[in-house]
């Protein structure tokens, strides 16, 4: 079974990748944006093979309104209340959910953010760009009926 630390141990692989929209290359030569960190995570440790959903506008989230990121997240997860370490942190950014994230402990997440530069591990994301956004939590140990 895979566990939350498996996860976590994995994102953390990805620390100092650049940020690049659309990539996807762990490393400090590398790239890759928060869409497919998530997705490179969860199908490196074995949650579901690794999709691609490219290419997408650099700012879908502020012309559009269709939910397609957080649609993707619910494929795999289920929404809970709480937090989940080795979970997804979604947030809303512009009109839609557009921004996720590895919860660690929360509030720490790991994440690729466009400011930043580079993925990072943010001890207190709730303090950054992202404090007054609207975030969901998605278990990927309690899979969709």
């Amino acid at each position: 079974m895979i566990t939350p630390e498996q996860v976590i141990a994995e994102a953390r692989t990805w620390i100092g990748t650049p940020y690049h929209h659309m990539a996807y290359v762990k490393g400090p030569k590398g790239g890759v944006d928060c869409g497919m960190i998530v997705i490179g995570i969860y199908s490196s440790v074995g949650f579901f093979e690794f999709f691609d959903p490219r290419p997408y506008p650099r700012q879908f989230h502020l012309h559009q309104r269709d939910e397609w990121y957080k649609g993707i997240v619910e494929k795999f997860c289920t929404e809970e209340e709480e937090p989940t370490p080795g979970g997804i942190a979604l947030w809303k950014v512009g009109r839609i959910f557009s921004h996720g994230s590895i919860v660690t402990k929360w509030p720490s997440v790991i994440h690729a953010l466009a400011g930043a530069e580079f993925v990072l591990e943010d001890a207190n994301v709730m303090m950054t760009s992202l404090k007054n956004e609207e975030v969901k939590f998605y278990n990927p140990w309690r899979v969709p009926v």
